[in-house]
């Protein structure tokens, strides 16, 4: 199935299965930006790559002591995800662990692939979740992506003023908030922070 989203500038279509980004057009010239396949060159177009990109040593990897085999590239993009969620402008989809997938992968995950227009502006994030991490971890990390959201900008890393905020940030939710007073703690949440916000 596919599901489609569009505003002024751009109408984007992604399929079910794999959650495959199968379409983006602009609204305006009817001009198609993605690659529609070619079976003489490569038939596919955006393929989500998970939870291997590229290929093993004849597709076999040795997870606590038992064989897998995990074909090229994974096994999401041959694997039926739920929109779960649709907007005007946005479109996720969610692709959970079952037996099926335990066969060549053995741990529990939750795959979130999202889809968001911002005016000409096509935003896909992936996301993967542990489904077993203890709530209160994720409740921590969640607050702490909230709040650095909002107190960061461009370069921040680079001023005084950016590394100031957005450390009082972090230090507002892990020292205030849930009174973890573990500075080694603290030091390697900012270190992350740093590198990825």
């Amino acid at each position: 199935m596919i599901n489609s989203i569009q505003n002024e500038y751009l109408r984007v279509s992604v399929n079910n299965f794999g959650a495959v980004l199968c379409g983006v057009q602009s609204v305006k010239t009817g001009h198609e930006f993605l690659w529609q396949g070619n079976p003489a060159v490569w038939n596919g177009q955006s393929p989500v790559l998970f939870p291997v990109i590229g290929k093993l040593l004849d597709d076999k990897c040795r997870i606590g002591g038992k064989e897998y085999e995990i074909i090229r590239h994974g096994i999401a993009r041959h694997r039926d995800f739920t929109c779960i969620e649709a907007s005007d402008n946005s479109l996720t989809f969610l692709k959970k662990s079952d037996e099926q997938t335990k066969i060549n992968y053995p741990f529990d995950y939750e795959l979130y692939m999202q889809f968001e227009t911002d005016e000409n502006r096509l935003k896909v994030t992936h996301s993967v979740k542990n489904p077993n991490t203890p709530i209160i971890v994720e409740r921590v990390v969640k607050d702490i992506d909230d709040i650095v959201k909002i107190v960061r900008f461009d370069g921040w890393q680079d001023t005084i003023a950016g590394v100031r905020e957005v450390k009082k940030a972090l230090r507002s939710v892990v020292m205030v908030k849930y009174r973890i007073k573990d500075k080694e703690l603290f030091d390697k949440a900012y270190k992350y922070i740093e590198q990825y916000y």
